[in-house]
């Protein structure tokens, strides 16, 4: 159950995330690092509401950071693997 529960905290992460960079992948280099950042974050905070949730219904916690983390990195990739050339690019002038 506890790893059912943070495979869907992946998922709404992940839901969240991706159009908001696909939005800012049109403007500035800037603006996409502010999302990946504002993405990492609400990542984090809803690891930390699962964890709460997991320990507060005592129910196995490594099933848990498994369920969360094995969809994270399958749909990370996915999301950024389309990554703006002007990240790598090296041309200070985008920042």
């Amino acid at each position: 159950m506890s790893a059912a529960v943070g495979a869907f905290l992946a998922l709404l992460g992940a839901a969240a995330c991706y159009p908001l960079n696909r939005h800012f992948r049109k403007l500035t280099v800037r603006h996409l690092m502010l999302a990946v950042t504002a993405g990492f974050f609400l990542r984090l905070l809803l690891i930390c509401v699962g964890l709460a949730y997991v320990l507060s219904k005592k129910m196995g916690i490594l099933p848990f950071v498994a369920g969360f983390f094995i969809p994270y990195f399958a749909l990370q990739w996915l999301e950024l693997r389309k990554g703006d050339k002007r990240c790598t690019a090296g041309r200070s002038s985008d920042f």
